[in-house]
């Protein structure tokens, strides 16, 4: 039996927001950007061969919606599983050396 790990504390969470409003408007803007691919495609003469008779068209409902269902789903997974470190950078130490200033500035936790 596979047992589960315990994640690591100090991991870092994806900041940005991640709850239904921003699945929503990803959602939302891959639905508009499809419909204009779509429209603009059809608008350049592409046309599909009837084979069968469906109400719905393969190639101009079922593509664009598979490949919305597959940004959304890669959204959700992305900002579900994406760890990210802050990058923190510490105050700057200032010294004098004659009359040559110099400042020592890094990144901790890299």
């Amino acid at each position: 039996m596979a047992s589960k790990e315990k994640r690591n504390s100090s991991t870092f969470r994806w900041t940005a927001p991640k709850g239904l409003l921003t699945i929503g408007l990803f959602l939302a803007l891959a639905l508009i950007s499809e419909f204009f691919t779509v429209s603009f495609f059809a608008g350049l003469g592409l046309t599909e061969v009837v084979a069968y008779p469906l109400p719905i068209s393969p190639l101009f409902h079922l593509l664009p919606l598979a490949v919305i269902l597959v940004l959304v789903l890669s959204w959700i997974y992305l900002t579900k599983h994406i760890a990210m470190r802050p990058h923190r950078i510490s105050p700057a130490k200032v010294s004098k050396i004659g009359s040559v200033l110099i400042r020592d500035t890094y990144f901790e936790g890299c």
